[in-house]
């Protein structure tokens, strides 16, 4: 269960104490002792002040402090002097009421801290106060003095509430018109581009906001996100001048030139393996002795709140890392191209796969896609790439057969897209647990295992260049990276278990390792799992080559090929670009049941067009239509919170 800290359209988050989630301001404020800490970003500040207000506005007594104006002795008069900025009103009279309420916000590490919360137990029934992940485990987690605190982590964002988050916003800025959920489909998946799946920067209400509040600015008649590049430059450039630099071109340029030079010295270091702490001081020494740069510059950049850098001189964010590291490598130096070409041969560790991304925005050069390109298409070039025709789906024969094929949801749309993102969660954490061991493939050289991580991230490089760079490549460019991706992606489905006769050698060697299994029910888990296999790269295909600008030329390259495993892609392609069902999406689903007599193609689009219909609201007709198309009984769906 989760908490919306905020009213009127404001941001949400997701707290949990570490027994049980935290449901809603009330049962967050049943706490007598609290303290919430988050990472940087995480929605501190605001959920403290929200809280102040709740209470406000609710008639309770409460008292907000910042500890950073903590003076050096905290007693009875400091906090007369805090009440008297905040209220009109008589002290001694206020402190006489009942359940009284401290709301502090930024705790630090100073030691008077603890002694102003001892302070206040005498004054105040309840206290919560608020600080960083860093201060906490660093100073209080194991603090016998704070033993009657419990304490209650800000977790990032779950794809639900971003989702609600999404449609908030975006009501209020559309006049509070009913979006498409297909329009919020393209949306979100843009912003988690952005944020790359969590590996860039957490799925925090800050960063959310500020990705669609940057496209805004830059786009105001549309929200049509080609490319997100910017909106972390926007981001960095907005820090610098909360720390304190000058708005002047030529000082936020000599911040940027010093933090990519930084960025740079620190992937060689690490390139050289070199185990030693970085020497920031020296760096900074060398570089003054190169360039001209404010006195102040470095000071400003560590600052301990809206710096960029630490005071080590590592960067504050991961993202901040990469965009300059790319900066750096966009310059196109021969160590440069050096460093990229290395990359491009090495995409599946993330640094790699992280540093091209960024790269790509900050060139133009159509280099890098070819180096992509050509590793993609002589990776595993020696599998054929699955057409999924008879031939092939025999293996899926059973299982195909067994599909439900009538699978629409009698709840409201709302509710399905709820359980589809908690879906999400539920795989995310299931990854996070268990991430793919990237660095054991970049040590077995040529291997299957290399080539399938190679495979998968080029396919999701390649994906970000469709989404960035569509508006510069020309359309045969464009029908060329789709058509190498399409190629690269079908050809994981036939790495493992591509036939029946291999399914039953496999079969029968485990049976002769696990005697207490049968032949059969070995061949039937074998069978399912070259099923699952093969969905899960073909989903991921669709995910990248879904830019919906392109989708005419991804139909382009999927009708040429002419096999049934690319018309799976191209409908998939079809219905994910969709804002809802219309009449092409119809036509386009009954002219392949038409074409497509296998059991195992006619299952998958029923399914697939079904879930679609269970997560989006389209017209009655078409879905009638549709329902007849698939010989299912339509069903009336459930309309929920006027969605």
């Amino acid at each position: 269960m989760f908490l919306p800290l905020a009213v009127r359209g404001k941001q949400d988050a997701t707290i949990r104490s570490p027994k049980q989630r935290i449901s809603t301001v009330d049962n967050l404020l049943t706490r007598r002792h609290a303290i919430v800490h988050g990472e940087d970003r995480s929605g501190k500040t605001s959920l403290s002040r929200h809280l102040a207000l709740h209470l406000i506005e609710s008639s309770q007594p409460v008292l907000f402090l910042d500890l950073r104006q903590l003076p050096a002795k905290a007693d009875l008069d400091f906090f007369r002097k805090a009440y008297n900025t905040q209220f009109h009103g008589d002290f001694e009279l206020w402190r006489q009421q009942p359940n009284k309420t401290l709301i502090a916000d930024n705790l630090s590490g100073r030691p008077e801290t603890v002694d102003l919360l001892e302070a206040a137990s005498d004054i105040f029934e309840r206290i919560i106060i608020t600080t960083s992940s860093t201060i906490y485990y660093a100073y209080y987690r194991d603090d016998s003095r704070l033993a009657s605190f419990e304490a209650i982590e800000i977790l990032p964002l779950t794809h639900a509430i971003q989702e609600d988050l999404i449609r908030k916003r975006l009501s209020l800025t559309n006049g509070g018109t009913q979006l498409l959920d297909g329009l919020i489909d393209q949306i979100e998946e843009r912003i988690n581009t952005v944020i790359v799946d969590d590996h860039i920067v957490p799925r925090y209400p800050f960063y959310v906001l500020c990705i669609l509040q940057t496209y805004e600015a830059f786009m105001p008649t549309g929200m049509a996100i080609s490319s997100y590049g910017h909106c972390y430059h926007a981001l960095i450039v907005a820090s610098l001048i909360r720390a304190g630099i000058s708005r002047q071109d030529s000082d936020i340029n000599a911040c940027l030139n010093f933090a990519e030079r930084l960025a740079a010295s620190l992937y060689q270091q690490a390139l050289n393996d070199d185990t030693q702490a970085f020497a920031f001081d020296s760096f900074v020494s060398t570089y003054a002795a190169d360039y001209y740069m404010p006195r102040s510059m470095v000071t400003r950049l560590t600052d301990g709140e809206f710096g960029l850098l630490t005071p080590d001189g590592s960067f504050r964010t991961d993202y901040m890392y990469y965009f300059f590291l790319a900066r750096h490598l966009a310059k196109g130096s021969d160590d440069s191209r050096k460093t990229i070409a290395r990359m491009c041969d090495a995409t599946y560790v993330d640094e790699h796969y992280l540093t091209l991304l960024f790269t790509i925005h900050h060139t133009n050069d159509e280099a890098i896609i070819d180096e992509i390109l050509l590793r993609t298409m002589t990776t595993l070039d020696n599998i054929d790439v699955a057409k999924l025709d008879r031939a092939e789906t025999k293996r899926f024969e059973q299982i195909s057969r067994g599909l439900h094929r009538d699978v629409l949801s009698r709840e409201s749309v709302p509710a399905e897209r709820t359980r589809e993102r908690e879906a999400r969660d539920r795989a995310s954490e299931r990854e996070q647990e268990s991430p793919p061991d990237s660095d054991q493939a970049s040590q077995e050289g040529d291997s299957t295992g290399t080539g399938i991580y190679r495979v998968w991230k080029n396919n999701e490089i390649m994906g970000q260049i469709l989404r960035n760079r569509y508006g510069n490549i020309t359309k045969q460019k464009i029908e060329e990276i789709v058509g190498v991706m399409t190629e690269g992606g079908l050809r994981l489905v036939n790495v493992i278990l591509k036939d029946e006769d291999e399914i039953e050698k496999i079969a029968q060697y485990l049976r002769a390792k696990n005697p207490e299994y049968k032949v059969e029910q070995i061949m039937r888990d074998l069978r399912f799992f070259a099923f699952a296999w093969t969905m899960m790269n073909v989903e991921h295909l669709v995910r990248c080559v879904n830019v919906p600008e392109i989708t005419e030329s991804v139909l382009m390259v999927t009708e040429a090929a002419d096999t049934p495993a690319c018309d799976l892609v191209g409908y998939f392609v079809l219905l994910d670009s969709a804002l809802e069902l219309t009449t092409r999406e119809r036509n386009a689903l009954r002219d392949l049941l038409r074409r497509h007599d296998d059991p195992f193609v006619k299952g998958v689009l029923s399914i697939r067009t079904q879930r679609y219909m269970n997560t989006h609201r389209s017209k009655g007709s078409v879905e009638q239509s549709i329902c007849s198309l698939l010989d299912i009984r339509y069903t009336a769906r459930v309309i929920a919170d006027g969605r």
